[in-house]
């Protein structure tokens, strides 16, 4: 299964590919929505991981759009430092599956990726 994590931070991108690749998922990675609009045009993932805070369009914005296009059935996983339950909250009603904040536990990142995809089937 595909994943696209979209973040501005390398790091990020990198820690999640070290967590998802070994466990058989294909994680791509873009830096912003606009490059993440591009790459979802081009290997329809089945899942984004997507940060909040980011150049450009944020996460927010990048999400209610995406939930009004032809790639509104993609689950959508919040990943961000945003942890108000005000901004949780913000980020469901927009459509995401679930929001996990930074710093994450590994282990649940994974469970919740496994729990989204398997809800997908």
């Amino acid at each position: 299964m595909k994943i696209l994590v979209v973040d501005d931070a390398p790091e990020i991108s990198i820690l999640m590919e070290d967590i998802l690749n070994p466990l058989g998922f294909e994680v791509d990675s873009a830096p912003s929505a606009e490059r993440a609009l591009e790459k979802i045009r081009k290997s329809k993932p089945d899942l984004i991981l997507l940060d909040v805070m980011m150049p450009g369009k944020d996460g927010y914005e990048f999400c209610a759009d995406l939930k009004k296009s032809d790639f509104r059935k993609i689950p959508v996983i919040f990943v961000s430092v945003k942890r108000d339950k005000s901004e949780i909250e913000k980020g469901l009603k927009l459509g995401a599956a679930d929001y996990v904040t930074k710093p994450f536990d590994p282990d649940d990142l994974v469970k919740r990726v496994q729990r989204v995809l398997g809800e997908r089937k």
